[in-house]
Formats: C-alpha cells, sequence, structure tokens
C-alpha cells in the first residue's frame, strides 16, 4: 500500500518527458560539436588545399593572403564556439545550480529507483495486527517552528 501510492502514471509521466527532453538536449549538444568540429577540419583541409594552389602558381600571393586571412578567422571563430560550448562553467551560482538540480532530480526519482528505497530502510516489523511497521536508516527530520 505503501507503494502503491508512488505508482501512479500521471506523477511518472511528467519525470518521463522530463528525461526525455534532456536526453534529447544532449543529443543536440553533441550534435552541435560534431558540426563545429566538421566545420573546424573541412577549413583546414581548405587552408591546406589553398596553399597548394598558391605553390603550383594558380593563386598569386594577393589572393593567397585574402583567402589565407578570411579561412583563417573563420576557423578561428568556429574554435572560439567550440571551446565555449565544450567547457564547463565552474562559476559558483552555476555550481549551486547544478547542486539543486541534482537533489530535486534525487527526490523526484527516489521513489522510483528500487535499490535506493531498499538502501534506505533499516528494518521491516510486522506487528500481530498485521501491520508494517518500516524503521529507516535515518532519522527523522524535527520539525522547528
Amino acid at each position: 500500500e505503501v507503494c502503491r501510492n508512488y505508482l501512479q502514471a500521471e506523477r511518472l509521466l511528467p519525470i518521463a518527458k522530463q528525461e526525455i527532453a534532456k536526453a534529447q538536449a544532449e543529443a543536440d549538444h553533441e550534435k552541435e560539436i560534431a558540426a563545429l568540429k566538421a566545420k573546424i577540419d573541412s577549413l583546414s583541409d581548405h587552408l591546406d588545399q589553398v596553399y597548394l594552389d598558391k605553390l603550383s602558381g594558380l593563386l598569386d600571393e594577393a589572393d593567397f593572403q585574402r583567402v589565407y586571412r578570411k579561412v583563417k578567422a573563420d576557423r578561428a571563430a568556429l574554435e572560439q564556439r567550440l571551446s565555449q560550448i565544450d567547457r564547463p562553467d565552474f562559476s559558483p551560482e552555476r555550481q549551486n545550480d547544478l547542486a539543486k538540480q541534482l537533489v530535486e532530480r534525487f527526490l523526484a526519482t527516489a521513489h522510483t529507483n528500487r535499490e535506493v528505497l531498499v538502501s534506505l530502510i533499516e528494518r521491516v516489523e510486522l506487528t500481530e495486527e498485521k501491520e508494517v511497521i518500516l524503521r529507516f536508516r535515518f532519522r527523522e527530520l524535527e520539525q522547528k517552528g
């Protein structure tokens, strides 16, 4: 009966939707990183080709310098964008937000995770009146106020 209260689809559905959205956002993030890396590699290949064209005489010095500066600037901008995306934010505000998110996520999913629930229970007692008494591994919070 205690567990039945937690097995309600209408309560679990928002959690599932949230996790799906989070997974989708992570996948989009990974796709963006992969696309940026591919563009950077493409620009590097383009620079190599432009240099070979200059060496073979297909491109004069002025055109080479113009194309070289433009491609180099484009590649630097993409590399900067990639470093901003790839770099984790360790600011105290961000760390507090992450900690709060982790706590909320734990509290939101703890009741659905059997291993977590079992680890929190110290002992289960059954009385002669067939009442179930759960003894937890932690003491109950004191109400202040």
